[in-house]
């Protein structure tokens, strides 16, 4: 716990990168070795996001303070992001590209989720401009963790507090926000068809629950198939894979190890 990792399927090998306090190491050969990539900001980088559309494009939220940062040179060199109506409070940010199927409108387009004060803000200008989504003001991720899921149109986003703790649809592109279930708060993800979701908070020995729940895309209903009696709490990320067949996730959680499950 405690290291923040990404990866972009670049050619002929991916590039990962690994931040740690106040340094980034960057690999271009999937991992095997690594450069030292000092950062040129205050802080820590704490949620780092890759441009579905420019593996160069990245960014990133800011460990336990306010900001949220960018960077166009693949990690090099990082700007901190403020603009117009950025809600102040929130720390701990995790940034999101949201695809909207064009490269360029893509690259601009975002939507972020603080811990502690701040909302659920939306940007289309790269942070020039801010603005709260509607039906999710004052929601926040639990302290640690938070993840999206997008398929087109539909957003899903899940926190605390708020207008209530549990999971919000969008199916404007993360303009405007239903809530759709009380459960959840902590992570969401999701396939071409299901969207799933977990509670978890940062804590290395807490027996809170997964809280694991499923609904279809549409967003309802929503059930909770069992989980092992030692899966304690939920994951601070869920990776989505496939075998070819079916769709397979791989979790890391909080207070119980890593866990995989395969999509019926």
């Amino acid at each position: 716990m405690g290291l923040v990792l990404a990866v972009a399927p670049t050619s002929p090998e991916s590039t990962v990168w690994v931040a740690g306090y106040q340094v980034v190491y960057r690999s271009t050969n999937g991992g095997v070795t690594f450069e030292t990539l000092p950062l040129n900001i205050e802080g820590d980088l704490y949620s780092i996001q890759v441009d579905p559309n420019d593996v160069t494009h990245l960014i990133s939220g800011l460990h336990e303070i306010d900001g949220i940062v960018e960077s166009t040179d693949s990690g090099t060199t990082w700007r901190l992001v403020g603009g117009t109506n950025f809600p102040s409070g929130g720390r701990s940010w995790y940034p999101f590209f949201i695809n909207t199927g064009n490269a360029a409108t893509t690259r601009t387009t975002w939507i972020a989720l603080a811990q502690d004060g701040g909302s659920v803000v939306r940007t289309e200008n790269s942070g020039g401009t801010w603005v709260i989504a509607t039906g999710v003001e004052g929601l926040r991720h639990p302290h640690g963790n938070t993840q999206i899921h997008q398929h087109g149109a539909n957003v899903f986003v899940t926190g605390i507090e708020g207008p209530g703790g549990g999971i919000y649809q969008s199916t404007d592109w993360g303009q405007t926000f239903t809530r759709v279930s009380t459960g959840g708060g902590g992570i969401v993800w999701g396939t071409a068809t299901h969207v799933y979701a977990m509670w978890a908070w940062a804590c290395s020995r807490c027996d809170l629950g997964a809280n694991f729940s499923v609904a279809p895309l549409a967003g309802m209903p929503w059930t909770s198939p069992d989980v092992p009696a030692e899966m304690i709490i939920g994951a601070n990320h869920i990776a989505v894979t496939s075998d070819g067949t079916h769709n397979i996730f791989v979790g890391t959680m909080w207070a119980s190890g890593m866990w995989r499950y395969v999509e019926p």
